[in-house]
């Protein structure tokens, strides 16, 4: 683990979708759970999240 970095342990099952912004220039994923937790993911690592997401079938909202 890295001082600051975001701990997510979600079941797909419990992923309701995600969305996307960008953020100046950066895209910016955000996870929404089922219960309505949000995950953000920022930098190069999001825009390659939103295809896996979409690969494994995660709604965009």
């Amino acid at each position: 683990m890295m001082p600051g970095a975001l701990d997510m342990d979600l079941p797909l099952e419990n992923i309701k979708g995600y969305s996307v912004n960008g953020v100046a220039l950066f895209t910016q994923v955000t996870i929404h759970s089922r219960t309505g937790e949000t995950y953000t993911f920022t930098g190069f690592p999001a825009k390659k999240l939103q295809g896996w997401l979409a690969q494994l079938g995660v709604q965009k909202l």
